[in-house]
C-alpha cells in the first residue's frame, strides 16, 4: 500500500510539474529573445521580422522602443505594448560574445552586498548589478513612454531575456516588482547565476511560478558564477537535452538537468555551441535569428 502511494505521489508531481510547462508560450518567448539580435531595427519598430511575427506576440504599432546602452558592454534592450492585452513586453539581448562576459563582468570574483530591497541578507554579483542601475532608469522610462507605468492600471510585465540579457530579466523582475510592476509569466535563456541562496529564496518566494529558466544540453553559461563562490539559481528550471527532449527540473540546482555537467573548462572548450542553439526555434539559434541580420556574426552570448 505504501508503494501504491508513494507511486501515485511521484505521478502526481510529475502531472504537476507539465502542467506549468507550456512549450508553445516558451517558443514565443524563445522567439521574443532573439529579436534583440535583430540588426534591421526598422522591422523591429514595425514589429514585421521574422522572429517578430513568427512569435504570434501582437505589439501596438508605435508603442516599441529599442535601447541600446552604447559604451556599456553593447547591451540592448526592448519594451512594447501588448496589442490585444493589457500591459508590456521587456526583453533584454545577451552581451557581445562570451569572452566579454568573461571579461567585463568577471564571474570569478566573489559576490558583493548590494542594495536589494526587501532582501535581507541578498548578495548579487555586482557586475550584473551595476549594468541593471546603469539601464534600470531607461527601461522605466521606455515602459512609461509605451503607456506601461507603475502602480497604474497598465502595469502589467513580461521579461525575458538570453545569457546575460537572462540574468538581467531575473534581477529587473525582482526590483521592478518592487517599484510597482506586476510580473508575470516570464522565461530566461540560458542565464548565469545572479546571486545567493538568500537571493534564490527571496525571488523564488516572489514569483512561485511565474519564471521559466531554461538550459540547453552542455552550456557553460548556466555555470557561471560557480557554486563554490556561493551563488545559486533561482527556479524552476527547465532542462533540454542533446536529443531535443525537455526534462522539468525539481531541485533549483537539479543534478539530473543542467548541473549534471560539472567539467566547466570542457564545455568552454566544446560546447559553446550549446549557448545558442535552441531546439524551441526552427532554425535552432537564439543568436542568429533569420532575416534579421545584416552579415553573419560570430556567435553571441
Amino acid at each position: 500500500m505504501k508503494l501504491l502511494l508513494c507511486i501515485l505521489a511521484a505521478f502526481g508531481r510529475i502531472i504537476h510539474a507539465h502542467s506549468w510547462y507550456n512549450e508553445s508560450e516558451a517558443r514565443q518567448f524563445a522567439l521574443i529573445s532573439s529579436v534583440g539580435y535583430c540588426e534591421i531595427l526598422d522591422e523591429v519598430y514595425t514589429w514585421t521580422c521574422t522572429p517578430c511575427r513568427e512569435s504570434g506576440i501582437r505589439l501596438a504599432p508605435g508603442k516599441i522602443r529599442v535601447i541600446d546602452s552604447d559604451g556599456f558592454n553593447q547591451s540592448r534592450f526592448f519594451v512594447g505594448a501588448f496589442q490585444d492585452q493589457p500591459g508590456c513586453l521587456l526583453s533584454f539581448r545577451g552581451s557581445d560574445n562570451f569572452y566579454n562576459f568573461i571579461t567585463d563582468f568577471d564571474v570569478w570574483k566573489q559576490m558583493q552586498v548590494v542594495d536589494l530591497q526587501d532582501c535581507q541578507g541578498c548578495f548579487v554579483h555586482r557586475g550584473f548589478y551595476i549594468l541593471w542601475k546603469y539601464m534600470r532608469t531607461q527601461v522605466m522610462d521606455a515602459l512609461e513612454e509605451v503607456g506601461c507605468a507603475p502602480n497604474g492600471s497598465n502595469n502589467v510585465l513580461s521579461i525575458t531575456g538570453h545569457s546575460m540579457g537572462a540574468s538581467l530579466t531575473h534581477l529587473a523582475m525582482f526590483d521592478l516588482n518592487h517599484r510597482g510592476y506586476n510580473i508575470m509569466k516570464s522565461y530566461s535563456f540560458e542565464a548565469a547565476r545572479v546571486g545567493n541562496q538568500a537571493f534564490a529564496d527571496a525571488f523564488n518566494e516572489r514569483f512561485p511560478s511565474h519564471v521559466v529558466r531554461i538550459t540547453n544540453n552542455m552550456d557553460p553559461v548556466p555555470h557561471l558564477p560557480p557554486i563554490f563562490l556561493g551563488y545559486t539559481h533561482v527556479q524552476s528550471e527547465v532542462f533540454y537535452g542533446a536529443t531535443g527532449q525537455f526534462k522539468i527540473c525539481t531541485e533549483t540546482e537539479d543534478p539530473s538537468c543542467s548541473n549534471q555537467f560539472s567539467n566547466l573548462a570542457s564545455m568552454i572548450m566544446y560546447h559553446l555551441g550549446d549557448h545558442c542553439t535552441s531546439p524551441l526555434l526552427t532554425h535552432g539559434d537564439m543568436c542568429h535569428p533569420v532575416g534579421c541580420l545584416k552579415e553573419q556574426r560570430s556567435v553571441l552570448i
